[in-house]
This record gives structure tokens, sequence and C-alpha cells, in this order.
């Protein structure tokens, strides 16, 4: 495994840090096998996975105290302690796991890491504040690709793409912890096998192909010599001995996207569904037994006293649920880094917020979409709600898409700024869907 890191900036000959250096450890990758391992692993997405499902594996934090003992690694994964300058930072981040579709960069997103997913510029901002400090920053970036980390790698001491790693953590200890006479023990070997971005819509570039004379560029793909010219090319990787680093990669210029707020807020929110971002907000089901909630499987059935949901394939695998209510019970979405949405941009006379359903059993009882606010927690009974159930008791044809205008919203009291809830589907009797598509947005 230790073979195929790349490292891509390695300032002042940082690493390898000495078997007695003390470190803090911080980052969400840290300790987290599933962002280690990426998709295809136990499950299709490589998600809803713990460290006990590996037998044997170990994280970069069970490497790091093994090497360098545990009190030498402070784990600090919220940075709530008091930072100095000088000392020595391993923030470990990158993607979480997926496999194909689920992971794709949709149609209005770019190659910049920290906008990929809401979560992502929680790693992104322990990057910054580390570094603005003056703390030393050593970056170890899990990924399945190149993205635009111009600014994480600025203001890293040293980075490393790891890519997707796997189970053994210890292939990353290998290389960046010396032996005792402070000399590496393994070499850097990776290298590039596609150009790093310098741009965040760079994302058809990678390398003129030496072997074929007068070669043509197709039209699909951008000109590695021209304005999307990569921050690394194919083949680029440094080591501890022939390839140093020698140029700055301090002071990288940022890519300013053009995609004003404006423009942003026209795209559709998708909570869930084939064009929401996995990982962005979490589906969950709640009944008087679990008040809490529970969050819905994409892989496994759930039942609870009042509720059964199962997967659904709809437009891809695995896009959609089938739920079951047999009394009181709610289905709902929510941030899954406990964030707050505002969704005022829609509140005009073209927003709504809609999903698709299939009804095979028809509500026993009145059906209501809901929201909260996370300043006003209320009981069901309280919360502004409007009634669906005419909907869905027309639904005989297959799939239908059910709506609710925001203005209708509007008129029962809903405000869309800080909602923690941005979608709750209530009943009190027996109803049979699958849901799919739970979204926002404007005709």
């Amino acid at each position: 495994m230790r073979k195929s890191l790349v490292l891509l900036k390695n300032k002042q000959d940082i690493l390898p840090l000495p078997r007695n250096q003390k470190v803090i450890l911080t980052g969400s990758a840290a300790d987290d096998l599933q962002k280690q391992s990426g998709g295809w692993n136990l499950t299709w997405q490589g998600d809803e996975n713990c460290l006990d499902d590996f037998p044997g594996a170990t994280t970069v934090k069970m490497a790091l105290e093994a090497e360098l003992g545990k009190d030498n690694v402070v784990y600090d994964p919220n940075l709530a302690q008091e930072l100095k300058s000088g000392d020595i930072a391993v923030v470990v981040f990158g993607e979480d796991p997926y496999a194909e579709m689920m992971g794709d960069i949709k149609a209005w997103q770019t190659l910049e890491f920290a906008s990929l997913k809401r979560s992502y510029k929680s790693d992104v901002d322990k990057v910054r504040k580390l570094h603005d400090v003056g703390v030393k920053v050593i970056s170890i970036f899990f990924s399945g690709r190149p993205l635009y980390v111009n600014e994480e790698i600025s203001k890293s001491d040293a980075f490393i793409a790891a890519f997707l790693p796997g189970s053994e953590g210890e292939g990353i200890t290998d290389l960046i912890i010396a032996d005792s006479n402070g000399n590496k023990r393994f070499d850097f070997e990776g290298r590039l096998s596609y150009s790093w971005p310098n741009k965040k819509r760079s994302a058809t570039v990678n390398r003129i192909p030496e072997h074929i004379k007068n070669y043509v560029l197709p039209g699909h793909e951008q000109d590695p010599d021209g304005e999307h010219a990569p921050l690394f090319p194919y083949g680029y990787g440094l080591n501890y001995t022939s390839n140093k680093q020698c140029e700055d990669l301090d002071n990288l210029l940022l890519d300013v996207d053009d995609l004003t707020g404006k423009q942003a807020a026209a795209f559709a929110t998708h909570m869930y569904g084939i064009n929401a971002t996995i990982g962005d907000y979490q589906l969950k089901v709640a009944d008087s037994e679990h008040l809490m909630g529970v969050d819905v499987s994409r892989n496994n059935s759930l039942m609870i006293d009042t509720i059964e949901t199962k997967p659904f394939n709809y437009q891809q695998q695995q896009d959609a649920v089938e739920i079951s209510f047999n009394g009181e019970g709610v289905l709902y979405v929510q941030p899954s880094d406990g964030s707050v949405d505002d969704l005022s941009h829609y509140d005009n006379e073209n927003g709504y917020i809609a999903f698709d359903a299939n009804v095979s059993v028809q509500p026993s009882s009145p059906v209501f979409i809901c929201l909260q606010r996370a300043s006003e927690i209320r009981g069901m009974s309280e919360l502004p709600k409007v009634d669906i159930t005419s909907q869905l008791t027309t639904s005989d044809k297959g799939f239908i898409t059910v709506k609710v205008p925001t203005s209708t919203l509007k008129e029962v009291g809903v405000d869309f700024r800080y909602l923690d809830t941005q979608f709750v589907l209530y009943t009190q009797g027996e109803l049979k869907t699958v849901v799919a598509n739970i979204r926002w947005d404007t005709d």
C-alpha cells in the first residue's frame, strides 16, 4: 500500500517525522476506516460499516499511536485544545466512501473538495486554523480522484495524496515516521496516474501522450498546455532522495469560482434520491418509542414500532425507500452535520417542496408535510403542516410527484430560515409508499 501514496509537498523536508515527535492528530478521517477504504468494500458504497467489521485493520490513529506511543499522539478531532506556533499537527481528511452513481460529481458542482459536501468544510477549516496560528501541518488526503485543494496544499507543510489506501494504516506511518536514527525507513514511490487540477473546473484534463505523433486533443478534453494546465502533471511525485520539493507551494493561486450566489440558489436542493449528494442529509424515521429518530439504511431493512423501511431501486440502485406506516410516525430529513438551512430563496411564487411517491396501500388517516426550525422545537401537533392526503390517494398509476408550493407552506406559518428539519412526512394511520427524490426547487 505504501507504494501508492504520492507526496505532493514536503516543505523544508519536514517529513519524515522523528520517532519521539509529539503530534496533534485531527481530521474526520484520522480514525475512520470507511474513508480510508472507500467504496466497494463490505458494502457497495462503502458506508454503514464500523471498525469491527474489518478484523485486524488499523486506522491512521491506531498506526500513529503504535509508532509514536499514545502519549505522543494527542487526538483532538475538534481542535479544542490550545494551539501553539511550532506544534506539529497531522490532519487526515478526505472524501466519504462512494462507488459509481452515488459518488458522481453533480453537473452543478466543481472539483473543489471543500464544496462537494457540507461536512467537508470543517476539515478545510481545521487546516486553515492550524496554519493561521503557526502550527506545522502534515495533511493526509483520502480521495478516489484528484480534486481541487489549492488552499489546503498552500497551508500545509506536507501534503500526501493517499487516495484510498485501504485497511492498513501502518503503510502510511512506514513513510512518515523516521527510524531511531532519524532516517527514512521507506521512501515514497507513488506517482500521479492522472494530472492534479489547478482549477475547480478542470475536470477533463490529463496529458498529451508522448508516443502519439501529431496528437489531436479530442473536443471533450481540456488542453493541459492551456488555461487548464494542471497544478501537478501526470507522473508527478516527490520523495526523500532524488526528487525533493524545489518550488514554492505556499502561495498557490486560488481559483475564484464565477458561480454567483444568485445562480447557485437557482439549483434545486436535493435532500434524498438520485440527484442528492450522499452524506449531506440523513433520512430518518421516528415514532413514540423512538423519539430521537433512527437512520434509514440504504443497504438493509429497518423496523421500529409503527414503521418499516426497505431499500428500493427506482431510477438507480438504492436511490429510494419503501416505507410502511402502521400507526403514528414520521419520515424526515435533517442535515448530517447538525447544521441548519436557510431556504428562503425558495419563498417565491415558483418555489415548492416535492417528492416522488408510489403508493401501494392507501392512507387510512391524513398525511401531512411539515417543517421545523431549530429555534422552535415543538410536538407534531403544533408544527405548521400541509395536508397532502388527496395527492396520495389519487396515486394509482405508478410514481407520481407530490408537490407543495412554498406559498402554501407560508400560509400555515412556515418560516424558511434556519430550518433544521427540511422535510417531514407525518401520519397517524396506515400507509405504504415508495418515497424518492425529496427536494426543494422552483418551476
